[in-house]
Parts: C-alpha cells; structure tokens; sequence
C-alpha cells in the first residue's frame, strides 16, 4: 500500500487517544452486546451488564407489539425499498409514519430521513445559503453544526443557554436570513433549552427557530410530547421540529415537522430525501407502531420521570455532580485528583485515562457505561453519561447506584 506520510500524520493524530487506551486496556468503544434481557445485556466477554446509558428512553426496545409490525412489514414489502423517496422508495407506511408525526407535534406536516445525522444536515442545508446566518447555541449536537457547514452559511455560535448573547448575535445579524438553532435537550449536559426565552428573541429579529428534539420526544412533557409540551407552547412557536427515531423510537432515522410548506420545501430541495434510499419497511414500521404505543401508554413517561427522578437525587446525595440535570440525560462529572492545567495536552490526557480506569472498574462490576471527554464536552469536564430509561426496574436501579457509589469511593469520586 501506498504510504501517504501527511494522511498517516493525521490518523495518528485523530486516534492517539484511542491508542493509548487501548494500549492500556481501557478502550471499551468496541463492546458488543449478544443479546439483551430487559436493560441487560449479554455480552460477548460471556458476562452480563445492565446498560445505564441507553437511548431506548422509553424502553420499547423488544416490544413485542413493535416486533410483530416489524414482521408483517416484511412479509408484506420485504426487507429494502425500491429507491430513494422521490423515485420509488416511498411505501404507504412512510406516509402513515409522516402523518403520525405530524399529529404527535401538533404539526401541519412532517418528512421521515433514513439517518437523524442527515436530516439535520439535509434540513439546514434546504433553508440557509451563503446568504444567510446560521445562529447556534455552542453546545448544538455536531449533526447541526456539519448541516451549517454544509449550507455555507455564516455561522454565529452564542454562548450555551446565554440570551444576553443571543441577542447579541440576532441584533449583529441586521436584515440577513437568520436561522436560531439549538437542542431541545442537550444529550451531553443534560439541560433543556430556555425556549420561553429564546422564541420571543427570535420573533423580535425576525429569525426562524429550527429544536433538535432527539433527546426530548418521548423522553420529557408530561405525555412525552417534547418541548412543547413540557413549556407548555403553541403548536406554531417553533418553525423547524426535528426529531430523532432512534432513541425513544427504537427504530433508525429522524424527521423535521413542520407546516405545509416547509415540509413542501424539504420534499424538493432536501438533499438526503432525494439522495439516500428510504428507510427500509422494517424501521418504518418500527416507528410507527412505537410512536401508537408512546400515545397510548402514558404510564411509559411517568415511569421514566419517576425512575430518573429517584436515580438523579441518590447520585447526588452520594456526593456526584449531576450538573442539575432537569431532564433524563444524568451527566456525572469526573473530578481529578488533582491540581490539572487543562490546556496541557499530557496532563488532560492523563484525567481522562484515569476516568476510563474508573469506567473499566464499572464494567467489571457489572455496569454498562461510557466515559465522555473533550472535545465531546469542555476539557475540564470529563464524565459518564448516565441514562433511566422505563425499562429499568427498581432493582436494575439499585444495583446501579450500588456500583456507582462502589467504584465513586475507590476512585476518590465521593
């Protein structure tokens, strides 16, 4: 093979930290479930670990109601579609699934991508150009930030949840297309977008407003409505309403809802709707029948907020830093056991091998969970990302915050 120095430089580069941790045993990106007993699962190591940072917010992973639409999808379309959605992709079941969303956001409209990563690249790209100004929380997932690359728009980050800022940033954009683009909740820090606050900004500079509900439909309001619900706002406060199917929804993709034109708009100039093939009769059938069960199963939602509710204040009677997470998302940050310059590349380097210590102690004891590090989340602010989902018990949570607080004390945590 053709030894290319300057592309070799830079593999090092990018995986030097997952070298060294693999050089130390502690890479645990490749861990692989066999198979899963309610939150557990059955590794290929031969042992069994309870998941505590799961998307399946709701649990609905292996309902057997979703598994049965599942089968009749593919006994009825097989296992792929015909071509992308503007050719001869779409099946009756993605206008179902269109129709159901809309209906579930209180939206005139809604199209369902194959990827959630490429509806927000697809969906940023469709209304801002060159011309235009992308206005961005800092913390905004990376699948937002890629779309405004890609849309060649004028990018203008504001300070995370900061209004005085985005105002600033509204108020410097003068006439120009403007775009505000924030999560409905932060899948890293846990908190929720001030939308109260940051609707009125927008309608004052005359800027749409484009929430990334991966993490808040199905996961917070008190029916699992999202936002809205939980602020308690009108069906039209927000503009652009994407939405994730792989999360609450255990299926693969996202959508944007919307009113008609809007959607009009993405069905025409949506570069993934036109150039991604569909999403195969299984998912889309996947996410229909958990999005019925979202509406006709309230007590899924209750259960998540009563079991996070309980998880999140026995964390942090232990002595952990939850951030004050308010939604299901329970980050717990890691602190050096010592003094650390966290501009020095060796010594952050060395808190976060000490953070996959404490996370390979985790796993050995039987808790599945994931170190989060820079440039993930800030450099001095390492962490587990820990979830409740309705699928954990009372005894999946107490043996949860057994380990935790195990390992915690072991490794100076608490």
């Amino acid at each position: 093979m053709y030894n290319n120095s300057y592309l070799q430089t830079h593999l090092n580069k990018c995986n030097f930290m997952f070298k060294k941790f693999g050089e130390m045993g502690l890479d645990t990106s490749g861990l692989a479930a066999k198979g899963f007993d309610g939150m557990w699962a059955h590794m290929e190591d031969g042992k069994k670990r309870l998941l505590l940072t799961s998307y399946s917010y709701l649990g609905l992973n292996g309902h057997p109601r979703i598994e049965e639409a599942v089968r009749k999808a593919t006994e009825k379309f097989g296992t792929g579609t015909n071509g992308v959605r503007c050719l001869t992709g779409t099946l009756d079941l993605h206008n179902e699934l269109e129709h159901k969303i809309a209906r579930l956001t209180n939206s005139e409209d809604a199209v369902v991508f194959s990827s959630g990563y490429l509806t927000n690249c697809s969906a940023i790209s469709a209304f801002l150009g060159k011309d235009g100004i992308a206005v961005y929380d800092q913390y905004a997932h990376r699948s937002l930030q890629d779309g405004i690359k890609i849309s060649g728009a004028v990018r203008a980050p504001f300070h995370h949840n900061d209004m005085d800022d985005l105002e600033q940033c509204l108020r410097k954009a003068g006439d120009a297309a403007k775009l505000v683009i924030v999560d409905g909740v932060y899948s890293m820090e846990g908190d929720i977008a001030p939308l109260p606050q940051i609707i009125p900004l927008c309608r004052k500079y005359n800027a749409a407003i484009m929430v990334d509900e991966a993490h808040s439909i199905g996961a917070i309001g008190k029916t699992g409505r999202g936002v809205q619900e939980h602020f308690g706002l009108a069906p039209h406060d927000i503009d652009i309403k994407m939405g994730s199917l792989s999360k609450a929804v255990p299926s693969i993709g996202g959508y944007i809802a919307g009113s008609k034109d809007l959607c009009f708009t993405l069905r025409k100039g949506g570069s993934s709707w036109w150039f991604t093939g569909a999403s195969s009769p299984a998912d889309t059938a996947s996410a229909l029948a958990a999005l019925e069960i979202l509406e006709n199963e309230p007590e899924r939602v209750a259960r998540l907020h009563e079991g996070t509710a309980r998880y999140k204040n026995e964390v942090e009677a232990m002595g952990f830093n939850t951030l004050n997470s308010p939604s299901t998302v329970i980050p717990v940050i890691f602190k050096p056991g010592r003094d650390v310059d966290f501009n020095d590349t060796m010594q952050l380097a060395g808190v976060i091998i000490d953070l996959g210590r404490m996370v390979s102690d985790l796993l050995e004891e039987g808790l599945w969970v994931m170190p989060i590090f820079y440039p993930a989340v800030p450099k001095e602010s390492s962490r587990l990302r820990t979830t409740i989902t309705a699928g954990h018990t009372d005894s999946d949570i107490d043996f949860a915050l057994s380990v935790l607080r195990k390992v915690g004390k072991k490794h100076g945590q608490i």
